[in-house]
């Protein structure tokens, strides 16, 4: 996609081109300007032809265990032996034959039916949206970590609104970001320094003349007033950027009792509401996904919170959660870590509940593939 590909554009160069790439980058995808490509795109072969590889649906149904999907009971093959139509020309693009991979340091991933018919078992294409295409009970997280530390401070600055397809009406409805109140808001700078103390200045006056004294005590008196004068305002920009720096890192980079006190609040939510549709299941959640690149500590932190929070008494009697897995519980192969982000994705696209990073590039691309399969806003979140 278009908006996963240039963003990268402002790193590799430098200077003001380098300026010009960012502002650009933030004038347009971090902005609501990309909603008027909507009408046309919703349309477009990109999106109603849209799918995902065999390769990506092969990973889904390795794993759908840890989706709250039943497992599969029949025995599994090798990979490599449900894939004959790639021996034709792998072997020639690479110089030797995938069909019998040899001297493998991870074993090749498995698989219970031939990659060939995952399409037909796992409908997802926003042309034809079945009541399938959803997989009840399931809440996916996207929890960035890494980078968005300092990516989401910057956004302080650059006064940033949602990326992209984040911005729909119906969404920002529900989950409002105010960027008009704290967006744009540069750090407050260096502190001034106070002048030398009044000990400090009256033993370096206390040998001058009278007319030096007098001198030195004006412009000492003229410099406690300026330094008050420029404490004040720096005080008043700290108090400004800390507040905006809150404000952005509350939606962009949460902490652990943040996350779960927002799914708490939109498992109640989702939970109570009685929607139009009768094709979508309201049960409640009891699975929870997250796609994330953190650490195995946060999320072994953040996994035991969501377990203590979900047996707190809660007025609709919802049940503890059944299960909860991450990225790093997917066990991957050979080929399979470079895509594993489609994988992510396609999880979050079939998800019954999604709640995503609104100024997260990949949660816009969600977004959108939910929003072109015709899933309620409402079980859409940010």
């Amino acid at each position: 996609m278009l908006m996963l590909n240039i963003s990268s554009i402002s790193g590799k160069f430098g200077g003001y081109l380098s300026l010009v790439n960012l502002t650009r980058y933030t004038r347009m995808f971090g902005s609501t300007q990309l909603l008027s490509l909507w009408p046309s795109l919703s349309c477009s072969p990109i999106l109603r032809r849209f799918t995902y590889s065999p390769l990506v649906l092969g990973m889904f149904e390795r794993h759908h265990h840890l989706f709250g999907l039943a497992d599969a009971k029949s025995k599994r093959q090798p990979f490599y032996q449900l894939v004959p139509s790639l021996g034709s020309f792998l072997p020639d693009v690479f110089g030797q034959s995938l069909l019998k991979p040899q001297n493998l340091s991870v074993a090749p991933p498995l698989s219970t039916v031939p990659l060939g018919h995952l399409s037909a078992i796992y409908p997802h294409s926003p042309a034809s949206p079945q009541t399938t295409d959803t997989i009840p009970g399931l809440l996916v997280l996207h929890i960035r970590r890494g980078d968005f530390a300092q990516h989401c401070i910057n956004l302080v600055e650059w006064g940033a609104e949602f990326n992209a397809f984040n911005s729909f009406e119906d969404i920002r409805q529900r989950d409002r970001f105010d960027v008009a109140a704290t967006g744009g808001t540069s750090p407050p700078g260096e502190e001034p320094a106070p002048p030398e103390g009044e000990l400090e200045f009256a033993a370096r006056v206390d040998e001058m003349s009278k007319e030096e004294k007098e001198r030195s005590k004006k412009a000492y008196k003229e410099s406690l007033e300026s330094y008050a004068s420029a404490k004040r305002d720096y005080d008043k920009r700290k108090a400004k950027y800390e507040a905006a720096k809150i404000n952005y890192l509350k939606r962009c980079y949460p902490d652990i009792d943040q996350i779960v006190k927002h799914v708490r609040e939109i498992r109640n939510t989702v939970s109570a509401e009685e929607f139009p549709s009768k094709s979508r299941s309201t049960a409640p959640l009891t699975h929870i996904y997250v796609m994330t690149n953190g650490k195995p500590p946060f999320l072994a932190k953040l996994r035991a919170a969501f377990k203590s929070d979900a047996i707190i008494p809660n007025d609709l009697n919802l049940p503890p959660w059944e299960s909860i897995y991450t990225s790093r519980d997917l066990e991957l192969g050979w080929e399979e870590g470079y895509v594993a982000q489609a994988l992510d994705m396609y999880i979050a696209q079939r998800a019954d509940v999604f709640v995503g990073n609104g100024f997260s590039s990949l949660t816009s691309n969600i977004v959108m593939l939910r929003m072109a399969n015709g899933v309620e806003s409402v079980k859409t979140r940010l």
